[in-house]
């Protein structure tokens, strides 16, 4: 169901911007995406499509966790991988705004995002590792990482800051509010709604038919 997706917003005191009710903040005002979106808000409410958004922005994220106790059970070395984890999560920060997919983010990046699963890796791969002779220390690393890159988000957070740059220039937009312009895009194109040259909303397609 689309309430899946659904994510309470609050108006920023002194702000023309909203911030959802897990933190993500969108640095547009509740009239300004009205005026954008426009008739397709009738057919997927705002809170619905930033709701996608909060998910769609973890991708980086949890690309890195999920990447780095595989990569460093397979190659055994851990500057590898921690590089080839880096990596993934600043490629995937870097195309995030590209491209999206409700069935990939509801049957896929919700439920990674979980911590279950998270933990769940972590611990399978930590026990693969110490019974193959590493030390303790050693088979903790993946839950350090997890820790540093989703829990305290001190590693995500700097390859965010090192990307804003570069996805301004590409996007004209940061995350999340890339994000949320393309999960639009992504509803207005499967309502068959027509668009201007900058995305906005302008109504239904006439019937060519």
């Amino acid at each position: 169901m689309a309430h899946d997706f659904w994510e309470e917003l609050r108006d920023v005191p002194g702000e023309d911007a909203l911030l959802t009710k897990g933190g993500m903040k969108i640095s547009f005002s509740r009239r300004e995406l009205s005026d954008y979106f426009n008739i397709l808000l009738e057919k997927r409410p705002l809170e619905i499509l930033a709701g996608e958004t909060a998910y769609w922005v973890l991708i980086p994220s949890l690309i890195a966790v999920y990447s780095f106790p595989v990569l460093l059970f397979i190659t055994k070395k851990i500057g590898y991988s921690l590089l080839a984890a880096l990596g993934l999560m600043m490629s995937m920060s870097l195309f995030n705004q590209s491209s999206y997919n409700y069935f990939i983010n509801k049957y896929l990046v919700k439920p990674a995002s979980s911590n279950i699963p998270k933990l769940l890796i972590n611990m399978i791969f930590a026990i693969l590792l110490y019974r193959n002779g590493y030390s303790i220390l050693y088979a903790l690393l993946p839950f350090i990482w997890y820790i540093l890159v989703d829990r305290i988000p001190i590693i995500y957070l700097l390859s965010e800051l090192l990307m804003l740059r570069v996805k301004t220039w590409m996007y004209n937009l940061a995350d999340p509010d890339g994000v949320l312009r393309q999960v639009g895009w992504y509803w207005a194109k499967k309502h068959n709604l027509e668009q201007s040259e900058t995305g906005r909303v302008q109504g239904k397609k006439p019937d060519t038919t």
